[in-house]
């Protein structure tokens, strides 16, 4: 009821029951009122012990030892009843033993303390994705945990010494048929919870701690990601960022993502994603001279079906992403898409943020089975706010490594796993849609920037193609300086960060990313105008029939460009100074050079004079 709840539980040799009060009922005197009674089978010694916690309740624990455990399955029980009596009221109620036997196998292991307390073996999962479960094994398990409840020394040291040499058989072959790639990383969000200054300092940080590593440990590697992040550094911390250069040289430090930032890749343009990537991988290239191979989305809240074309035709081979959205998937398979193009995507086990810990074992093996490989790759290292991987990390993999029954483990680079990884592929599943969606709510929240993100993309191809083509065409250059553009598309660029186009980040943020929008919509208005005139100067805008130079200084020309790949049939809207009194409503046919044929307009406002409300480059349609 709405006073307490109860959970009745079995952990190893515990069994257990919980009794959860909520706050509000100050714990111990509903606690109080409750009885417990387990009807044990006869033999068992232990007593229930009630131990209260303020915050949880009250928790009765029947440390029950592992043999009498045992000897209860054996016997054919499966279950403890519990009766509770609160208030007059009695519930029946049960404690499921654990019947299995892997795990009877994992209690005795646990009991026995058989290969250290660090590492709790289940040997029927390992020795089945060994291949070497043998059809006779429940029945052995049977016959070692009889004989160990119920004190048979001679028979019990026979069939535990088989059990060991096992184990050695299963350890050995785990460690040569599996291999655990541990790459270390700092997931850092260029805007989330702070500033742009703050992360300027987090990248500086982080990255000064991995070089503390570098130096202590020789195998250690590390991989980063977000070619803006590098950018700064080369800008306010050049000595970093030559240490960064050596460390890439070395081979021990890895560049992945090949784009500008992480970026949200369903609000943003295609053209744009193709610019991360241009402007990305460009960088790496030029600075370091790196082609990157490795996609780099781990936060990222969902993935088009559009994007293996753009990363495979952008030289990307390999996808590094954790949200897929809620469809059960394995963690690597080859993502196939609407063109055809593929790439292999991976969701490493335990996320971008994980520690090397004892769970990788189990995560590998399960994440292994499912994907239909032997390899696995895990990113660890603190993350979000930087920090990345600890010495702690790099500690625990040595111990792992010498731990039995347990994969390999190598330290490693991102794109090692990958080139491994290929002679498995044929064996990868496929899947051919997109991966979405994390948060729904991302796609509405702060509109002002996504109105904003579409607006900049739009004027920059655009200014991009009408600079292009008056370049060609008058054979001067419309730019003083080619970085211009490109700078400008750097502004766009980092504000598609997942956490910021997505609306997640805090409002500074958005007061920050509004001030870059309106120097790129000043500057790309200025760009596209510049070259706007300079290609109309090229362009004779009289109809045939106009001869006279009276004709001529009456004609008003209004040049339309249409910036899509195709041919159009739309409105265009347009500003013009009149020579003529015209009314809204008025219809006026204007003429087309090319074939001397009218076109209908209609008049719509008449201010009387000419002060146009928006850029002529404005009024498209």
């Amino acid at each position: 009821g709405s006073e307490f709840s109860i959970q009745l539980r079995q952990l190893n040799n515990i069994l257990a029951v919980n009794i959860i009060v909520p706050l509000a009922n100050a714990g111990t005197e509903v606690v109080s009122a409750v009885k417990l009674n387990f009807k044990l089978p006869e033999g068992t010694v232990t007593k229930p012990v009630p131990q209260i916690n303020e915050l949880d309740g009250m928790n009765y624990v029947y440390e029950v030892p592992v043999k009498q455990v045992v000897k209860y399955i054996l016997s054919g029980i499966k279950e403890i009843p519990v009766t509770i009596q609160w208030k007059g009221q009695t519930f029946n109620q049960s404690v499921a033993l654990w019947t299995e036997p892997d795990m009877l196998l994992k209690i005795y292991t646990a009991q026995n303390n058989k290969f250290g307390k660090e590492y709790t073996a289940n040997y029927s999962l390992i020795s089945t994705a060994l291949g070497t479960l043998e059809k006779d094994e429940p029945e052995f398990i049977h016959k070692l945990l009889t004989a160990y409840a119920e004190d048979n020394q001679p028979e019990w040291e026979q069939l535990n010494e088989i059990l060991t040499e096992k184990y050695h058989t299963a350890s050995k072959e785990m460690k040569n048929k599996f291999i655990g790639y541990l790459a270390g990383h700092a997931h850092i969000d260029m805007c989330w919870l702070w500033q742009w200054p703050e992360t300027v300092q987090v990248c500086h940080d982080t990255f000064k701690s991995v070089f503390n590593l570098m130096e202590k440990n020789p195998e250690f590697k590390f991989s980063q990601s977000q070619a803006v992040a590098y950018y700064t550094m080369e800008q306010k911390y050049p000595a970093i960022f030559k240490r960064i250069q050596d460390y890439v040289k070395q081979g021990r430090w890895e560049i992945v993502g090949g784009m500008w930032v992480e970026p949200d890749t369903n609000m943003p343009g295609g053209e744009s994603l193709v610019r991360q990537l241009l402007y990305g991988k460009g960088y790496f290239r030029e600075k370091f001279g790196v082609d990157v191979k490795v996609g780099w989305n781990p936060d990222t809240f969902g993935h088009p079906w559009t994007l293996p074309q753009i990363l495979k035709k952008s030289g990307i081979e390999y996808y590094v992403n954790c949200r897929e959205g809620t469809k059960p998937r394995p963690n690597v398979f080859q993502w196939i898409g609407i063109d055809g193009s593929s790439v292999i995507s991976i969701v490493p086990p335990g996320w971008y943020n994980r520690k090397i810990d004892n769970g990788i074992g189990r995560d590998m093996i399960n994440a292994c089975r499912d994907s239909g490989t032997q390899k696995m790759l895990f990113l660890y290292g603190v993350g979000d706010h930087g920090g990345g991987p600890t010495q702690v990390d790099i500690d625990n993999k040595y111990v792992l490594a010498k731990t039995e029954l347990y994969p390999s483990l190598e330290f490693a680079k991102a794109e090692d796993f990958f080139t491994g990884l290929v002679t498995d592929k044929s064996a990868l599943k496929t899947e051919t849609e997109e991966l979405n969606f994390a948060f729904e709510g991302c796609y509405t929240s702060h509109a002002d920037v996504k109105r904003n993100n579409r607006k900049s993309e739009v004027l920059l191809y655009n200014a991009e193609t009408i600079t292009t083509l008056s370049d060609l065409i008058t054979k001067k250059p419309a730019l003083s300086s080619p970085q211009t553009l490109r700078d400008l598309w750097r502004k766009v660029l980092f504000n598609q960060f997942h956490d910021i186009i997505c609306g997640s980040a805090i409002h500074p943020v958005y007061d920050d990313a509004k001030k870059e929008y309106e120097i790129v919509s000043s500057s790309g208005y200025q760009i596209l105008r510049t070259a706007l005139t300079a290609l109309e100067s090229q362009i004779n805008t009289l109809p045939s029939s106009a001869t006279g130079k009276k004709d001529k200084n009456q004609i008003k020309p209004i040049v339309v460009y249409n910036p899509l790949p195709w041919k159009r049939t739309d409105i265009v809207k347009a500003h013009f100074l009149a020579s003529e009194k015209y009314s809204p409503g008025n219809l006026v046919a204007l003429n087309t050079p090319a074939e001397d044929e009218l076109v209908v307009a209609q008049i719509t406002k008449c201010p009387g004079h000419y002060f146009p409300e928006e850029p002529i480059d404005k009024c498209t349609g």
